[in-house]
């Protein structure tokens, strides 16, 4: 989302800034840089999970609604 995106941003920059201000190093920067990569990685992933579930919700629901109908139709 959004927020995500914001508050990933957000990090890099102060990252970026500490590395400029020589507080951290290099390295400690490719690690904080990696573990925010993973961690979008994994919001990603649950976003998509999430979306799925929701699209089989919703098709289940209309297929509900379609047997009823049909049955309806039929009585």
């Amino acid at each position: 989302s959004e927020t995500m995106a914001r508050d990933a941003a957000d990090s890099l920059k102060k990252y970026l800034g500490q590395l400029a201000a020589k507080d951290i190093t290099i390295g400690e920067f490719k690690t904080y840089a990696d573990d925010l990569k993973s961690l979008m990685v994994m919001q990603s992933i649950a976003m998509k999970h999430r979306s799925k579930q929701r699209m089989n919700r919703y098709a289940t629901n209309i297929g509900s609604v379609i047997l009823k109908k049909l049955i309806g139709l039929l009585v």
